[in-house]
């Protein structure tokens, strides 16, 4: 049986004289209302806590472990996140533990390391701050008037897991990955999961190259990483130039930079069905002089370049790994090679590089050419006979900070 019909007025009001927004917000009150109705039964369930503590006292410790303790774990990327919280923890825990022992006036037990001390106070953070100033942190950590400085922790306020952290250092500066052709126990032993056996031939031809190419490349999709820079062993990289460099190019523009060896594009014959071939011409970045290339385009690079599809994008124009890398972003994805003059190998002559120049090179090289020594020529800390590829010299010249370096 049908209720009661409702007048005119009870149907109209009372949204028929409201403004629009009017009726907006009390629709949007009403679903509030719902939303509240259909949690109700669930809030009268939950038991809510409300931690109390004066700072590192262990508060979202707790929280952390009671989600273990439920069956709850990390996920690789959360896992991921906390690495920049223990960096930031470990940098500012000796900064802390410098000042302590400026004012409990500790004598340093090495003076050298008061360079170190000072460089770490101004080094700025940002992406790879904490790798650069993890040898200053070492080096001061091993000093005794730091270390009387901890030990009297209960005059100043310093995270009690500082100790563990810098204890334990090269496990937290391991982000370095190490490729290798075939298995080695021993490195295993001492890195674990970072050492990736590509299986590939030890040899330098096509196909091997490629082989490893694939391997690095694979490595690199799968990681959070934002850039894919791929240099040979015998270069010298300058992190703090090519930070700078990578920095300066706009984030959601597809970027492939680097250095091509040729002052032309290179020609490749394209293998097509039933036998025929095409002609394709691009540029390509040598690797010798090392080359870097965005998340996003190594995203797209993805249906040529991983997965096992780059060897056989190689096999279709029978070129090289680096060769390789460019024929996919300029043939293939029409993306142009950025051309970077900061790039260097050893094909070319090395020596018309002046020493004030070396500081914002990307990379370097060293070899033959022209049938002599190809190498910087500069005066170092360490002689041609000791430093014959004057990288130890470069670096000491760019990182004087260096413990190692006179």
């Amino acid at each position: 049986m049908a209720g009661p019909e409702r007048s005119w007025e009870q149907r109209c009001l009372p949204n028929c004289f409201a403004s629009g927004e009017e009726v907006e917000l009390r629709r949007r009150s009403k679903g509030i209302d719902q939303m509240l109705a259909r949690e109700r039964p669930y809030l009268r369930r939950m038991v809510k806590i409300l931690l109390l503590g004066a700072g590192e006292s262990g508060k979202s410790t707790f929280l952390k472990q009671m989600r273990i303790i439920h069956g709850e774990d990390f996920d690789r990327s959360t896992l991921e996140e906390f690495r920049d919280t223990i960096h930031g923890n470990v940098v500012s825990g000796m900064r802390v533990l410098l000042d302590a022992r400026e004012k409990l006036r500790l004598s340093w037990e090495n003076p050298e390391n008061e360079k170190h001390g000072l460089f770490l106070r101004a080094s700025v953070g940002g992406e790879g701050h904490f790798q650069r100033v993890v040898p200053a942190i070492r080096a001061l950590w091993d000093d005794q008037s730091i270390k009387e400085a901890y030990s009297r922790r209960s005059e100043f306020q310093l995270a009690e897991s500082i100790e563990y952290f810098l204890d334990n250092l090269d496990r937290i500066d391991q982000l370095t990955y190490i490729f290798t052709d075939g298995d080695d126990e021993g490195l295993k032993i001492q890195i674990g999961h970072r050492v990736i056996n590509t299986n590939c031939s030890s040899t330098h031809s096509h196909q091997a190259l490629s082989c490893k190419m694939a391997a690095e490349f694979d490595v690199f999709v799968a990681s959070r990483l934002r850039w894919f820079c791929h240099v040979d062993d015998d270069n010298y990289l300058n992190v703090r130039a090519l930070l700078s460099l990578l920095s300066s190019f706009p984030p959601m523009q597809d970027i492939y930079v680097g250095k091509p060896s040729l002052d032309h594009p290179i020609e490749a014959s394209e293998k097509l069905a039933k036998n025929k071939t095409k002609s394709v011409f691009f540029w390509f970045a040598t690797g010798g002089a090392g080359f870097c290339i965005n998340r996003g385009l190594a995203l797209k690079m993805v249906p040529w370049a991983s997965n096992g599809h780059f060897m056989d994008t190689a096999a279709r124009i029978r070129l090289p790994d680096d060769c390789t890398i460019g024929y996919i972003i300029e043939a293939v994805l029409g993306v142009k090679l950025t051309r970077n003059p900061l790039f260097h190998s050893h094909l070319e002559n090395l020596q018309l590089l002046s020493v004030p120049q070396i500081r914002s090179q990307v990379t370097l090289s060293y070899g033959t050419f022209e049938n002599k020594r190809n190498i910087i020529d500069m005066k170092g800390a360490f002689s041609v006979d000791e430093d014959p590829s004057r990288f130890k010299s470069i670096h000491c010249l760019l990182y004087p900070e260096t413990p190692w370096c006179p």
